[in-house]
């Protein structure tokens, strides 16, 4: 059991997370949907077991529900305000389920790695550029999932999490299916193997890779009936009426618009590069780091599971090779790999915890530390979508402009 002054310790860290994460929401909000999120609710299943219309269905059920009509720009708003309210509250809960969980030794790493994940959630979710994205729900989904993991009963329910989350995007399946995947693996490789975890582990991994193929292969099939329908709402959901037009054509009418996403992947590409400069010291870290890991594993199997371990963000490869929303992506690849450490510092793994040992022993003798970090995080977020962030947005667009135009 923790002691009070322990407890008191932890709950002040936890209030302090809140207050970052309403500054950060009351600094990012501004009270919009962009078409794209609009767009989606039009999405449902009552047009057939098509892709990305989980939420919409959700949508309709309780417009079906409450006496008001919304299927109307200004109530879609509002809900979203309220949903994404909600899902904060539900990341502080995680934050509140980890921190009780850790040991005192390991506490300011866990508190580090948390504070970097809210910073980033908050900011990104409640900035307009991905506010009220879908992406929201497949980061809950998996978290929920890690969250059950941890706590160790019933864990087949984080294979029905990694199916809803699937149900609301089939892109889940390279985002954040890898949290719950890799934790998947990482019980089973551990100690004996544990037939149950390889079943799980299975059994989402086939079920998430079927939907994905049904959704992307097979679900259009009478796009051109449902469309005048499906397009009426998305204008009366969407502000002004202009809805996101490329999302309905690719969804509804299976067109594929690819194409037209050529013109981003110049800035994509020196936005990364511009990332991994201003960067390097961290990625070096990283690197070093999660090299760490593998090479003090013993045996083909424990090398083999912290390899997926490190490796468990390469799932958003295809992403970042066919798509251009790279701000979306890294994103996904930070949240997995500061919700991953934390998992592993929780279930109290030899091998992570012998890696940082000796950083977090070289770190604290240096108290700025945790302030400079952060301020890092701080001047990264929020993630946008087809750009990174903000910063370096402007930064690669001034530089292009004045410096490789010529290319």
């Amino acid at each position: 059991m923790i002691d009070k002054i322990k407890a008191d310790k932890r709950y002040g860290f936890l209030l302090s997370l809140s207050f970052v994460s309403i500054a950060l929401f009351c600094g990012n909000y501004n009270g919009t949907l962009r078409s794209y999120n609009s767009t989606m609710l039009a999405l449902s299943y009552k047009y057939g077991f098509t892709s990305r219309s989980l939420l919409g269905t959700i949508y309709h059920v309780i417009n079906r529900l409450l006496p008001i009509n919304m299927i109307d720009y200004r109530v879609a708003v509002v809900f979203a305000t309220i949903v994404t309210a909600l899902f904060f509250l539900y990341v502080l809960h995680f934050c509140k389920v980890c921190v009780f969980r850790c040991d005192e030794k390991y506490l300011p790493v866990v508190e580090v790695l948390l504070s970097a994940f809210v910073i980033c959630t908050v900011s990104t979710f409640s900035f307009c550029h991905n506010f009220f994205r879908v992406d929201l729900f497949m980061m809950w989904m998996s978290c929920i999932g890690v969250e059950i993991l941890l706590k160790g009963k019933q864990p087949w329910l984080a294979v029905v999490c990694a199916l809803i989350g699937i149900l609301f995007h089939q892109g889940y399946i390279f985002m954040y299916f890898n949290m719950i995947l890799v934790f998947f693996i990482y019980r089973w490789l551990s100690g004996k193997r544990n037939k149950k975890y390889f079943f799980l582990t299975a059994i989402s991994f086939v079920s998430c890779t079927v939907l994905l193929f049904w959704f992307e292969l097979f679900s259009r099939t009478n796009g051109l009936e449902i469309f005048p329908a499906i397009e009426a709402e998305a204008k009366a959901l969407s502000f002004n009426g202009v809805y996101h037009t490329t999302l309905l054509y690719h969804e509804v009418l299976g067109i594929d618009l690819s194409a037209s996403e050529r013109g981003f992947v110049r800035g994509n590409l020196l936005q990364s590069a511009l990332l991994f400069i201003l960067l390097f010291p961290l990625w070096k870290g990283f690197l070093q780091t999660c090299a760490s890991v593998v090479k003090r594993a013993s045996g083909f199997q424990e090398k083999f599971k912290y390899f997926i371990i490190v490796a468990g963000g390469l799932t958003m490869l295809p992403d970042y090779l066919l798509k251009v929303d790279y701000g979306r992506w890294y994103m996904a690849v930070f949240a997995y790999y500061l919700v991953i450490t934390v998992v592993m510092i929780l279930e109290k793994d030899p091998v992570f915890l012998d890696v940082i040992d000796p950083i977090q022993k070289k770190w604290s003798k240096k108290n700025s530390w945790i302030v400079v970090y952060l301020l890092l995080v701080v001047l990264f977020v929020p993630f946008m979508d087809v750009d990174i962030n903000p910063l370096l947005r402007d930064l690669a667009t001034w530089l292009d402009a004045n410096f490789l135009h010529f290319y």
